[in-house]
């Protein structure tokens, strides 16, 4: 569930190609630079209702990082 959101999230906010992302995307090649991660972090917070550490979007170089950080953020307490 959390890799269809991030997909659609990048797909929807960024024009992504959605043909092209697959877990070992790289977001970078996504087209996500220091601006967009920060705007997909308030997206992502907003749709997941979580706090997102920014450092879990920064330290995430892949779609599947991100999924796989999202789900360790959300399964803490």
């Amino acid at each position: 569930m959390i890799d269809e959101v991030v997909a659609d999230l990048l797909v929807e906010i960024f024009q992504v190609n959605r043909r092209s992302l697959h877990t070992m995307s790289s977001l970078e090649s996504a087209g996500l630079d220091s601006l967009a991660r920060a705007e997909l972090g308030a997206e992502l917070k907003e749709r997941f209702r979580f706090p997102i550490p920014e450092h879990l979007l920064r330290a995430a170089t892949t779609l599947g990082e991100l999924s796989e950080f999202l789900r360790v953020a959300r399964e803490r307490p």
